[in-house]
């Protein structure tokens, strides 16, 4: 839904990814946007049927930034971030969680960045998804912008939250900072949403 702000939604995402990846940290940086029933998430060749779940439509991943990626090789990635209606945030977050599931490291973060509400029936999921994330020792933070996103604060056990996008970046280094303090930054793996 960040189609207003898409610019800025990529120097957030560079924000968390830039520093993370300067100091060794393996970092995944994707989106997740709604997209059309015609299969736009799904290869041509790969049809399936999907169970009734909290998503009405499909939905699409672009992968900004690997792990494995440079962050120098990705950069121009972040400025071409796209966007399609509704915010499907939990298929966002079961992404991350997939993807760092079979990654070594021992640390691990989820950031959730976000300008509006979840679509509907999100919150249930996200909110389990919040629990699976403590249960295996992962740390998760919600990512808010705008006036549509203050509800990180409640949702997510840890949160930023910025009304306007110029003073995010301040306060996810401020962030990034508590978390390694708190925490230990060998081997951390990230992933942002």
């Amino acid at each position: 839904s960040m189609c207003d702000i898409l610019t800025e939604a990529g120097q957030v995402c560079a924000a968390i990814a830039m520093p993370l990846d300067a100091l060794g940290a393996k970092v995944m940086v994707h989106g997740i946007r709604s997209s059309s029933r015609r299969g736009a998430a799904i290869a041509p060749n790969h049809s399936h049927h999907v169970a009734p779940s909290h998503r009405s439509g499909s939905v699409a991943h672009d992968i900004i930034k690997g792990f494995d990626e440079p962050y120098r090789q990705a950069e121009g990635r972040f400025t071409k971030l796209r966007a399609e209606g509704g915010t499907p945030l939990a298929d966002g977050i079961q992404f991350s969680m997939d993807n760092l599931e079979y990654r070594d490291e021992d640390n691990k973060i989820v950031f959730v960045v976000t300008d509006g509400w979840p679509n509907g029936g999100h919150v249930p999921v996200i909110n389990r998804q919040i629990r699976i994330c403590k249960e295996r020792g992962w740390h998760m933070v919600g990512v808010g912008v705008g006036p549509g996103a203050e509800y990180v604060q409640n949702l997510f056990p840890d949160s930023v939250y910025s009304p306007t996008v110029a003073d995010l970046p301040k306060l996810l280094v401020k962030k990034l900072n508590e978390i390694m303090v708190n925490g230990t930054v060998q081997r951390r793996s990230v992933k942002s949403a």
